[in-house]
């Protein structure tokens, strides 16, 4: 199982640290966080990109995905939409530079006083927009995240995914699963599995609980994690596993992301996985 590093965690360090405390701790690789002082695509320069790639080759660290600082694309105010877009090129931009198969895409909350089909469709014809941009300058494929209803309230569902996937019909929309999402909506996770087969790519591997949008270390939720382990293998899921930690971890990062891949090997042990 090939264990990735996410950076948001580590937000208080320049990314450096990130790449350093990865590779200290044996993980496999890394997921970029597009956030200040990371990796916002805005501020990107061609000096900033030739550091990137070659922090990725000095701890040898493939960077897996890219999860930009989350600008919306439910916005009624068409400036703010265009800005939204222009925004999301710049992260595919940044993504094919540092050699990123992979974007995160997830739909935030939207405004109050408009119909979910309404939000739907403007999700919708930007996705198409970007995923033909994608297309055009051979980007990465964005990945869909479900999250938790605290987070987002129209792409919450495997189901929603599905739909997403069969409406831009785009090589370049692909799905994820965050083990958070299925149990606060009271999904079973391998509706994912099932459902998406090959086009689910890329995992957030988090404990969480029920009632709250937490992301946590394994053994810190509700989850058997052993059975999430099996599950993955059994369903013969060959892609990374990202480490993501909420705010609850992140007054010492370097401590628990070291704790997290820990139980996470501990979990594998038990489980009589590799």
């Amino acid at each position: 199982m090939k264990i990735s590093f996410f950076t948001a965690s580590m937000h208080r360090y320049p990314l450096e640290k990130s790449f350093e405390t990865a590779a200290k701790f044996g993980y496999d690789g890394i997921e970029i966080w597009g956030g200040r002082p990371h990796a916002l695509a805005s501020d990107m320069r061609p000096e900033d990109i030739e550091t990137i790639n070659a922090l990725s080759k000095r701890y040898g660290l493939p960077i897996v995905s890219f999860e930009p600082d989350m600008a919306n694309l439910l916005w009624r105010d068409q400036r703010w939409i265009d800005e939204s877009m222009e925004y999301f090129k710049q992260c595919l931009d940044l993504c094919k530079a540092i050699h990123c198969p992979y974007m995160v895409m997830a739909a935030l909350q939207a405004s109050y006083g408009y119909s979910t089909d309404e939000d739907w469709a403007q999700f919708i014809r930007s996705l198409k927009l970007l995923a033909q941009y994608s297309e055009t300058i051979d980007g990465p494929a964005m990945i869909l995240e479900t999250v938790t209803p605290w987070e987002g309230n129209i792409l919450i569902r495997s189901d929603d995914v599905v739909r997403a996937m069969r409406e831009v019909s785009s090589p370049k929309v692909k799905a994820m699963l965050d083990f958070a999402a299925p149990l606060t909506v009271g999904e079973p996770a391998s509706e994912y599995f099932e459902k998406l087969g090959s086009d689910l790519v890329h995992v957030h591997l988090v404990d969480c609980v029920k009632d709250k949008e937490d992301h946590l270390i394994a053994g810190d939720g509700e989850l058997p994690f052993e059975e999430v382990l099996l599950m993955l293998r059994d369903y013969g899921y060959k892609g990374y596993c990202s480490v993501e930690l909420f705010d609850e971890y992140r007054t010492d990062p370097i401590l628990y992301n070291h704790k997290a891949i820990r139980k996470i090997r501990e979990a594998l042990h038990t489980a009589g996985l590799k």
